[in-house]
């Protein structure tokens, strides 16, 4: 692993993680904020957006900036828009380095994330919610990425069992009062859920799901951009029981994944990991069984590789 300070406009100060296969970009002036993720010489998966069109709430302006942060589900106002716009600190470890965004005194949480990067074209990305407060505290580690426009979501389907061998339901699918089930940037397929990425269509759109796959991902030109998470079937989700969501609004993506709730009480943490994994020169077949036979190949491929104490989330 190696690890460089760059100065980049508009972000200031910056760390640059990398191996012999990807790199990734996270700001130190702000946030902080992933902002770059990609194959060595390859283009950057993700939406560095910068300081624009703020959340203006009680606690001030906030800036998503773009790229991966970390927030604490559920999504609430102010409480989730507490601002992060000034120098954090970070600490560089053999494998990667921890962000430690500054003390939220609104919400009484330290939040950081650790980044642990392998020899290969996958990294993790370790949450932890921390509550400072002399109560208890109910929530959950959310991790939201902003994607490169002009690609797509795309979520597995549960597998099919016909009714004779099973009668309950599989799992839900969330919608929020803004949600259009005939948009066309969506796709309800049989194997998969999809959602196009559209510069043209400024209207929102989100759906959230309960993915015990344990994977999903966002496709660009040929670019697999995988996440891998655990799934616990006897946790409390956000939102009706989501564990994955997706957000669209004109060259906005988001992909957003999202730990179980816990109850926390002071100085007890949250824990959360993802794995990240980028394919290069995928070509995806229209028809949905040979679209499924190379995605779940390549699920299969990212998850065969999860490091076991890594990925234990508390």
């Amino acid at each position: 692993m190696t690890n460089e300070i760059i100065n980049l406009d508009g972000w200031g100060k910056c760390l640059k993680l990398s191996n012999d296969v990807v790199e990734l970009t996270t700001t130190l002036d702000l946030g902080p904020r992933i902002i770059g993720f990609n194959l060595i010489g390859g283009e950057n998966i993700f939406n560095p957006i910068g300081k624009v069109d703020p959340i203006v709430t009680d606690f001030g302006d906030f800036y998503t900036y773009g790229g991966h942060r970390l927030w604490h589900a559920p999504e609430g106002k102010p409480r989730s828009y507490v601002t992060d716009n000034d120098p954090i600190k970070y600490e560089l470890t053999e494998t990667g380095a921890i962000f430690y965004y500054n003390y939220e005194k609104e919400t009484g949480m330290d939040k950081n994330f650790e980044i642990i990067l392998g020899e290969d074209a996958s990294l993790y990305v370790r949450h932890t919610l921390t509550n400072r407060n002399i109560w208890p505290l109910k929530c959950a580690c959310w991790g939201l990425t902003i994607m490169s426009p002009g690609g797509r979501f795309i979520m597995p389907q549960e597998p099919f069992i016909p009714n004779t061998k099973k009668l309950l339901p599989a799992r839900p699918l969330v919608l929020w009062n803004y949600t259009n089930m005939a948009d066309p940037r969506w796709t309800w397929g049989r194997r998969f859920v999809t959602l196009k990425n559209d510069a043209n269509i400024l209207i929102p759109q989100k759906v959230g799901f309960m993915d015990k796959l344990g994977w999903a991902c966002y496709e660009k030109e040929g670019t697999v951009f995988m996440k891998n998470f655990n799934f616990y079937e006897d946790a409390e989700y956000v939102d009706y029981g989501c564990n994955v969501e997706t957000f669209t609004n004109g060259t906005f993506h988001e992909f957003e994944t999202v730990g179980p709730i816990k109850n926390l009480n002071q100085g007890e943490s949250a824990i959360y990991t993802e794995k990240w994994t980028l394919f290069a020169n995928v070509q995806l077949p229209e028809d949905e069984d040979g679209m499924a036979d190379i995605l779940f190949n390549l699920a299969d491929k990212a998850k065969k590789a999860f490091v076991k104490d890594i990925l234990t989330d508390n």
